[in-house]
């Protein structure tokens, strides 16, 4: 079929869509293979935020340096971000702070809030002794909360299932609902990428549209419509919900081969990061952090600034260990103590590892400011009352995506300590986890 052809058949009536959808998109499990695309015209409207090619980029550039022994890529040559997605959102509020700022608490000693002694998943402070309170790992330091199931769920999909060719097609107040797998252009066609997204959009929107029209009416219901509902929980399956999806329809780009790559990258980096992070009294599993950071790219850029393994910004970094250390990040060592001090400020303010680790990614004060007009340090109380243009989709599902991390990387760990019988550093991380009880 022609071009012009597929496009007219995404662009115009839901009437010429069914027959390409009917014929073309259903597949087992709908996952959907992408049609020819149009020509990309830069004058439709601004191109989406899409910037995994860059870190796809410092991901082979890693492969190439490990290949020849050598880390010999700069921090200026190469931008990487944390997720590829298309979730067309709004840009923060100034007046918010940024979701990757990182930003460490004043130089004073934080106030520790009396209220959070009653977090979900708050670790025991001890009996006052600072011996004791030297170490703040505890049993079940980092539950997975009721309300987090679904959306762990998701990650690990993300992480384990879905690569960076596919897209989840999702609705993200509610990740229980994923409606399609698809397949999209590599991420190094970046304009290809983007327009074949904008083109999906357009599509499930119909879709959902469609739907919405003939909610009470299944009989009516083609067949790429009954595939749809049958993703759809039945209590969601009236007009007005439907009506509402597409607001809320998002892309998120799959990372099975970035995330395997980075548990392979991460046996070189965890002789040095693992003591580290043990001898700042933080729990071992933090060692898993950089696999949602920066896929363990010891160099990895975003957009915003934020560099290194542990994707520290250029301000958190001076306040957290001094100016000179700003052209450091990309150092393990000393960026993994700046991201361990920081972790340690986070959690003696928040006493909760659910709240200190979402910080990480929001910031401390943002994270402070939700606790205080929700009144409550409880994460699943903060994700569903707090509204804030700035608490989006990537900080209300931080500490998710930790999780969901944790668990892949802790199987992947077990099974290479087990092949591999001499690897003591991972044999101390999963000995570490069990001792600590942070199932």
């Amino acid at each position: 079929m022609a071009r012009p052809l597929l496009a007219s058949a995404f662009a115009l009536s839901w009437g010429l869509v069914a027959p390409f959808a009917a014929s073309r998109a259903l597949a087992v499990d709908f996952k959907i293979d992408l049609p020819p695309l149009p020509d990309f015209d830069a004058a439709a409207g601004e191109e989406p935020k899409e910037l995994s090619d860059e870190l796809q980029n410092a991901i082979d550039a890693a492969a190439t340096a490990t290949s020849q022994g050598s880390q010999g890529v700069g921090a200026s040559e190469i931008d990487v971000p944390l997720n590829d997605s298309l979730g067309l959102e709004s840009s923060p509020a100034a007046s918010e702070p940024s979701a990757v700022s990182h930003s460490p608490v004043a130089a004073k000693k934080p106030k520790v809030f009396s209220n959070l002694s009653r977090s979900k998943g708050r670790n025991s402070r001890g009996s006052g002794n600072p011996a004791q309170e030297s170490v703040v790992t505890a049993a079940n330091g980092f539950p997975v909360m009721q309300c987090l199931t679904s959306n762990v769920k998701f990650w690990e999909r993300v992480y384990s299932e879905v690569d960076e060719h596919q897209m989840l097609v999702h609705d993200k107040d509610d990740l229980s609902v994923v409606y399609a797998v698809v397949n999209v252009p590599p991420i190094h066609q970046k304009r290809e990428r983007q327009t074949a997204m904008r083109l999906w959009r357009a599509h499930f929107e119909q879709v959902l549209g469609s739907l919405a029209v003939k909610a009470g009416s299944p009989s009516r219901w083609s067949a790429e419509e009954r595939k749809l509902a049958k993703r759809i929980p039945a209590e969601k399956l009236n007009t007005a919900w439907l009506r509402s999806a597409p607001s809320t329809l998002r892309f998120q780009g799959g990372m099975k081969t970035r995330f395997e790559g980075g548990i392979k990258r991460s046996l070189s980096y965890m002789p040095s990061i693992h003591p580290i992070i043990t001898k700042a009294g933080l729990p071992s599993d933090i060692v898993h952090l950089p696999h949602v950071e920066s896929s363990y790219v010891p160099y990895a850029r975003s957009k915003v600034g934020a560099v290194g393994l542990w994707q520290i910004m250029p301000e958190t970094m001076r306040q957290l260990m001094g100016s000179s250390a700003i052209h450091r990040r990309t150092e393990v060592g000393i960026a993994t103590q700046a991201a361990a001090k920081l972790l340690r400020q986070n959690y003696e303010t928040t006493r909760s590892w659910p709240l200190a680790l979402t910080a990480y990614n929001h910031g401390l004060a943002g994270v402070m400011r939700a606790v205080r007009r929700t009144g409550s340090s409880d994460l699943c109380d903060i994700i569903e009352r707090y509204e804030s243009p700035s608490f989006r989709f990537a900080s209300s599902n931080f500490y998710a995506q930790f999780l969901a991390a944790r668990g892949l990387a802790l199987q992947r760990y077990e099974f290479l300590a087990n092949e591999r019988g001499s690897h003591k550093v991972l044999k101390e991380v999963l000995a570490s986890h069990v001792k600590e009880g942070s199932t």
